[in-house]
């Protein structure tokens, strides 16, 4: 029993995190200068966008229910953010009831690995070249 209160102290712990986080980003955007938000090493050494540029403007976005400038900014973070939240929900559950848990899980088989390590470097390659429609992939 007291695996469990720790495993939802954890939970919590991380949930608390998570909600002080995304009401930071929501009061204070990512481009407003002076900002404490990291840059993107790969950005600033080569001028490519990575699969990551443009997540925390379109966190912020998408904080805002504003989908469209969201999407402008990370079209893949937007379209995966719902299977993601799902994913992390259903496994946090499992995590914390552990033998317990007798709900769905969603983990990630070798296959599903692979495809989505390909996507992401599809994704990074395809957002760099300056063709439309290609171009509608570049960090808004």
């Amino acid at each position: 029993m007291q695996n469990f209160f720790t495993r939802c102290l954890v939970v919590l712990l991380g949930v608390a995190a998570v909600v002080v986080a995304s009401i930071y980003l929501y009061h204070h955007s990512p481009t407003d200068g002076g900002s404490i938000y990291p840059r993107c090493t790969l950005r600033e050494l080569t001028g490519l966008d990575c699969a990551g540029c443009g997540v925390t403007r379109a966190s912020h976005e998408l904080l805002h229910l504003r989908i469209g400038k969201a999407v402008s900014y990370n079209p893949l973070v937007v379209l995966a953010a719902p299977f993601l939240i799902v994913w992390i929900g259903v496994e946090l559950a499992a995590w914390l009831f552990a033998e317990r848990y007798r709900g769905p899980r969603m983990r990630m088989g070798k296959r599903s690995g692979i495809a989505m390590v390909t996507i992401i470097l599809l994704y990074s390659v395809l957002r760099n070249i300056p063709v439309w429609p290609l171009t509608l992939l570049a960090p808004g």
